[in-house]
């Protein structure tokens, strides 16, 4: 199996919500214009919040932040990435800056990503219905 190797990325927080009481963080790559989820492992593990810290001072939604990660992609996730270390936060972005660049990056590729997470989201939820009906039946 071909292993990935370590990048620097500066990514865009644009989504930071709980899960299983450790966290779910998607942003944009700012060099490449591409969704990313930031993970702990290859299998899509949720961060741990003290995973998502510098010097103590937790990243926030909008924060900019450069990253040393590792392509993780999952049949489909493939847009996970291993968040190795966070190296700065670069800047925090108010709302409106954050639009505001969210906008002037290729909506197109964003809008791709979003209906192709969207309908995977839904393959998923269609085979564990059907996992659901065979216990059942």
């Amino acid at each position: 199996m071909k292993k990935n190797k370590e990048q620097t990325m500066n990514v865009l927080v644009l989504a930071k919500s709980a899960k299983n009481h450790e966290l779910c963080v998607a942003g944009i790559d700012l060099d490449t214009n591409k969704l990313v989820r930031l993970v702990a492992d290859e299998s899509g593990k949720e961060i741990k919040k003290t995973d998502f810290k510098m010097d103590d001072e937790e990243v926030q939604v909008f924060d900019k932040i450069t990253i040393k990660c590792t392509p993780a992609p999952l049949k489909i996730q493939t847009e996970n990435v291993i968040l190795n270390k966070i190296d700065k936060i670069a800047e925090h972005y108010d709302a409106d800056k954050a639009d505001k660049i969210f906008k002037e990056k290729n909506q197109a590729q964003l809008g791709n990503d979003l209906t192709r997470m969207k309908k995977q989201l839904k393959q998923l939820q269609d085979a564990e219905q059907a996992i659901i009906d065979q216990l059942n039946s």
